[in-house]
């Protein structure tokens, strides 16, 4: 049987307060990482395991920034011929309790354990000798390293020099920024560290090919939660029914309260849909709400209904009236524009009385042939307007980006309310072909139409939970383009 080979480890090392911290928070997509604009704020190291599909495929290691470099280089050296790691495996035995000493041995541990070294320096300030003593220590080290170098502030005119002098001692440099970096940023700097060791090249392709599994299988996820969310919205009604004839006024205070009722129910979905995506993606500080969204009132109406109580059958037919299915007969009653489905008619109309006839006898004298109308119910939804689908697919991606751009190292966030109006003026839908707009069409008149023909409802939900999720792999940065 052959022995299981462990996952590699890769130290994050470097100065204090260099970003090595956020650096991490953002690899590992962890916003529980401690992350401070003043130096000193790790203490001890702490291991960051990737896990995908219940498997750990990589772990990082947070480290106290260097303290004694320069002396522990010279300790190093003094031993010259002997074997680097072993040598620092004595100087945290003889000095781990030493308190000048301390922080550097939390430094030292994972070091001599490491499989990869990640050396993050500030690129926004000069060298200086402390660094090269850092540089020359962990060469000295003899492990596979790359230097990230990440640029805390705006001047970036040290950058060169840092580049120059990184050369000397390391097999890989990147430029990586713990405040701006993507996926695809992240998945370059893993594709940096597999061109640095062929013994660890096979194992790298192994993580890079997991996590980006890991990702499709989160777009895919994202994508069905977000059809559900709409499903939900779209598909929603709501009947209230009463006795008595009601005013004007009350009919208006009526459909209010049914329109409230529906902006609640709408509000609640989207944020619980975009909850489960904010933990899907591992966001737990990040909460950026949406101003809630914009219901469009047209159409939202559908029936309102005169029921006769206490008519038979026989009594029915002898009015001049046939039984046959209901058919909803619209009338625009001109109420700020509302569609207003105004009545049911029962079949057929005899003796040349028309549907519409019927409709105002109904409404006028609340009764017809003598006979009392006695209940009366106002229906809303499903929604008749497909621009609100629109509106709630575009509002539901420019979440998603928000999400994704934001990476876990990100400390800032006062400024997120800020970014996010920035994105909401984004549209994709706008861009879509004619053919992803037929596939959001019959998403919708699958869910509310009820003579709707055309292919199986299963058929048309497995399209547009296509559809969102290549729009999503899109802002991903994974694919081009939104495929059609």
């Amino acid at each position: 049987m052959l022995e299981k080979k462990k996952c590699p480890l890769i130290v994050v090392a470097g100065h204090p307060n260099e970003g090595k911290s956020a650096i991490l928070a953002t690899l590992v997509e962890d916003d529980s990482v401690r992350v401070s604009p003043y130096p000193g704020e790790t203490k001890k190291s702490r291991s960051f395991p990737i896990i995908v599909d219940n498997h750990e495929i990589v772990r990082f290691v947070d480290t106290p920034g260097f303290q004694n470099p320069i002396r522990i280089l010279a300790w190093l050296k003094r031993r010259k011929g002997e074997d680097a790691r072993q040598s620092l495996r004595e100087f945290i035995s003889q000095f781990e309790h030493n308190e000048d000493y301390k922080d550097d041995c939390e430094l030292l541990k994972p070091l001599v354990k490491a499989d990869v070294v990640m050396f993050v320096v500030d690129a926004s300030r000069p060298i200086r000798k402390v660094d090269q003593a850092e540089m020359e220590f962990l060469r000295l080290l003899g492990r596979p390293r790359v230097a990230i170098l990440n640029c805390k502030g705006e001047n970036d005119g040290w950058l060169e020099q840092w580049r120059a002098e990184l050369r000397r001692y390391f097999n890989s440099i990147f430029l990586f920024s713990a405040h701006k970096a993507d996926f695809k940023a992240r998945m370059e700097l893993l594709e940096s560290i597999k061109g640095i060791d062929y013994e660890l090249a096979p194992q790298i392709s192994h993580i890079i090919q997991a996590v980006k599994k890991d990702w499709l299988s989160r777009c895919e996820e994202t994508a069905i939660l977000i059809t559900n969310m709409i499903k939900e919205i779209l598909s929603f009604k709501s009947k209230k029914t009463f006795h008595g004839e009601l005013s004007e006024k009350e009919e208006q205070k009526l459909k209010k309260s049914l329109l409230e009722q529906y902006k609640r129910f709408a509000v609640l979905a989207e944020e619980k849909t975009f909850k489960q995506i904010r933990l899907l993606y591992r966001h737990r500080v990040l909460k950026t709400e949406l101003p809630a969204p914009p219901i469009l009132e047209e159409n939202l109406f559908s029936e309102k209904n005169w029921k006769m109580l206490g008519l038979t059958r026989k009594q029915f037919l002898a009015t001049g009236f046939t039984i046959g299915a209901y058919t909803g007969a619209m009338l625009d009653l001109g109420h700020g524009g509302l569609s207003l489905g105004l009545c049911s008619l029962l079949g057929g109309v005899i003796g040349g009385v028309s549907a519409y006839a019927a409709c105002n006898s109904l409404l006028s004298g609340r009764n017809i042939m003598g006979f009392r109308l006695e209940e009366y119910s106002l229906t809303m939804g499903p929604v008749a307007n497909i621009q609100l689908m629109y509106i709630l697919i575009d509002r539901a991606l420019i979440y998603y980006r928000h999400l994704i751009t934001w990476p876990h190292g990100r400390r800032d966030y006062q400024n997120a309310e800020q970014d996010f109006q920035t994105y909401m003026q984004t549209s994709f839908v706008r861009q879509w072909s004619k053919k992803q707009r037929k596939i959001a069409e019959d998403f919708f008149k699958s869910l509310t139409s009820e003579n709707y023909q055309g292919k199986e409802p299963e058929e048309i939900e497995e399209n547009f939970i296509r559809l969102i999720e290549k729009c999503l792999l899109e802002i991903s940065n994974i694919t081009n383009k939104c495929e059609e």
